[in-house]
């Protein structure tokens, strides 16, 4: 077995940080457990999700999700256009921006498809 050397101060300051953050926490755990008041010197934090439920939750990262996936279809149509208009007569250039173009295309109507099914799937199981 090979020697280990340990560092003193290293795990000196290990152990504090350990113990300081373990009595930070404390009254928080507390809080958590038994429902009491925070401490003076405590904030109640905001949930900085706005959900308060699961079915919540998923519609937020959904809606995140298809706003990413719209920006990046708009940025590949920016592109298309740009190569097609660019082409200066260029064939290859001209059927390469089509091409961005097409799938673009078809990879906003798969994504308005799926979206349409999770809503529906949503409203199944929730009912709302």
């Amino acid at each position: 077995m090979p020697y280990i050397q340990y560092s003193v101060p290293k795990i000196r300051s290990a152990i504090l940080y350990f113990i300081h953050n373990t009595l930070y926490l404390i009254p928080y755990t507390l809080y958590l457990i038994l429902g009491t008041a925070l401490p003076a010197h405590a904030k109640q934090l905001d949930n900085p999700v706005k959900a308060n439920n699961l079915v919540g939750l998923v519609g937020i990262l959904v809606n995140s999700f298809f706003a990413i996936i719209g920006a990046a279809a708009l940025t590949f149509i920016i592109i298309g256009g740009f190569l097609m208009v660019t082409a200066a007569g260029d064939e290859e250039k001209v059927e390469r921006g089509k091409n961005i173009l097409l799938y673009t295309a078809v990879g906003v109507g798969l994504l308005f498809m799926v979206y349409v099914v999770i809503k529906y799937v949503i409203v199944v199981f929730t009912g709302q």
